[in-house]
């Protein structure tokens, strides 16, 4: 019957967990590494070996990091990572990546490249819409039903891109949009509307938060054009 064939389905996009934690080829980005203004060019900004990227995190994984940086004796700009609040209980942090490496931005970062959060974030953008126009999330079925979702789990910096372009979402899903990041580096997306895809995709993003070995949230958001903002849908329980 019909909760058969859901509970297949469910176990399925389940299944994706192991797949996506981690991301073939990525590495967890490092606060740490050689110095950022090595081979900063004039006027300021990254390298242009540099590509920048960003990261939805949990703001306690931000704090984590800061003790942890804190303890081994770093302080000051060095100990900050470029994050700013982006939804209900998500961070957007920045990410660079240099000679197959990728860190997360750091305050010493934009002191040596001599810009601000404000600036690495419209740089961002740029490449996270070049992304989505050339095609990421990919569609993806959804094993035994007539759906598909989008997903993006690269490990480039750039799986997250849509949270940025909610604009470019509706138009490839409609208005009634459903977002969510359970696992770094983990970005799906699908049309609402349809109750037995939200419980799918709702129970399988729970699952992949819990079997990840760096999880962010198993929330579920939807974009309010009349605020501008991201909102928390739901989540599975």
């Amino acid at each position: 019957g019909g909760s058969a064939g859901m509970m297949v389905a469910i176990l399925a996009f389940c299944a994706i967990a192991v797949a996506l934690s981690p991301p073939a080829g990525s590495q967890a980005p490092d606060p740490d590494g050689p110095d950022p203004g090595e081979g900063r060019g004039p006027g300021g900004g990254p390298p242009a070996s540099v590509a920048l990227g960003l990261s939805i995190e949990p703001p306690e994984r931000i704090v984590r990091h800061r003790e942890r940086l804190r303890a081994a004796g770093v302080d000051g700009p060095a100990a900050e990572l470029a994050c700013r609040p982006f939804a209900e209980g998500l961070s957007l942090c920045f990410t660079w990546e240099s000679d197959g490496v990728r860190r997360y931005v750091t305050g010493a970062d934009l002191e040596a490249w001599a810009v601000d959060l404000a600036a690495i974030e419209a740089a961002v953008s740029v490449r996270a819409a070049e992304s989505l126009d050339a095609g990421r999330p990919e569609p993806t079925r959804v094993t035994d039903m007539d759906a598909t979702y989008l997903l993006s789990m690269e490990g480039d910096g750039l799986d997250g891109a849509g949270w940025l372009h909610p604009d470019r979402l509706v138009g490839r899903l409609g208005e009634d949009l459903r977002v969510a990041t359970p696992a770094r580096d983990v970005f799906v997306a699908w049309a609402g509307g349809d109750d037995e895809l939200d419980k799918v995709m709702a129970v399988g993003v729970l699952r992949i938060q819990e079997a990840s070995e760096h999880p962010v949230t198993s929330r579920v958001y939807t974009w309010d054009p009349q605020r501008g903002r991201w909102t928390v849908w739901g989540q599975a329980r």
